[in-house]
């Protein structure tokens, strides 16, 4: 199993998600496709510029398209600003099924 302690998971390149507007309590529950940072033990091609890697706008880091390290809730992301596996979402009522909730 790989060593994910010292990779920094990013969101892959996924279409814009609506932020939701002030005050807003609703909360799209849905897997979401993470990576590992660019250069790291997953990482097949080092520390260097390459086509599979991509990086964030807003912060100086690039993730690797071949080094995957499973789904995330988007929702418990956004709601509690922590990465949560997909399969440990507390709102999770089927591995396919996007949860809307409030609160």
């Amino acid at each position: 199993m790989p060593d994910h302690h010292h990779n920094t998971p990013l969101p892959g390149a996924l279409p814009a998600d609506p932020e939701p507007s002030l005050g807003s309590t609703q909360v799209q529950h849905r897997p979401v496709p993470f990576y590992s940072e660019a250069g790291t033990g997953d990482c097949p091609h080092g520390d260097v510029l390459h086509e599979r890697h991509d990086g964030a706008a807003d912060i100086d880091l690039l993730i690797c398209f071949d080094a995957p390290i499973g789904d995330q809730c988007f929702g418990c992301l956004h709601s509690i600003g922590e990465i949560v596996p997909w399969e440990h979402c507390p709102h999770r009522t089927d591995p396919h099924t996007a949860v809307e909730t409030t609160g």
